[in-house]
Parts: C-alpha cells; structure tokens; sequence
C-alpha cells in the first residue's frame, strides 16, 4: 500500500506539464485511467472539501487520528474488505487528506 502512496506522488510531482498548468483532479484522473491497481483513491483537501474523484458518491470517513504518518485500517466498504491507507500528504504544495485502498 505504501508503494502505492509513493507512485501516486511521484507521479503528481513528475508529470509533464503543458503549458497551462494541470489541476491536480486531473492528474489523478489520468493516474486511475492509466493505474491498474485503482481499486479506491480519495483525496480531500484539508477542510473536507473533495478533490478526486469529482463527483464521486461514497465517501470513506478520516479516521480520528491526524494521519501525519499512514494511518491503516480494515474496512467494509461496498461489500468488498479493503485495507485502508490514510495518510496527510503535501502535494504541490497543496495539504491533502489521501485514503487509498485495495484487497488485504
């Protein structure tokens, strides 16, 4: 999981840009298009506001902890068992609240 954490800011933070600079919606968009291991990806801004997936539905509640380091957890979400990573990142100098999962 934590490998995936890695690839996911190394991706953001590496990124060819245009000329126009591209939001970080839509370099997570085009990470899942392109991720074959996209099984759940949130990411919120610090105040709860939802950044990717846009218009996404469920929503997979930040622990009580801060998450200043990876924050783990096992979680029914949709019927399927995840494990849960939640973890306060900085991404383009941007804090965000991350919560990634996948099959235990």
């Amino acid at each position: 999981m934590q490998k995936r954490e890695v690839r996911l800011l190394r991706y953001v933070r590496d990124e060819p840009q245009t000329r126009v600079p591209t939001p970080l919606s839509e370099s997570l968009r085009r990470l899942g298009l392109a991720s074959p291991d996209g099984d759940l990806l949130q990411v919120y801004t610090q105040n709860g506001t939802r950044i990717y997936p846009v218009g996404g539905t469920s929503h997979v509640a930040w622990p009580d902890s801060t998450c200043q380091t990876s924050c783990f957890r096992v979680m029914r979400i949709d019927g399927h068992t995840l494990r849960v990573l939640q973890h306060a990142v900085t991404i383009d100098g941007q804090e965000v609240r991350l919560t990634m999962g996948g099959n235990r």
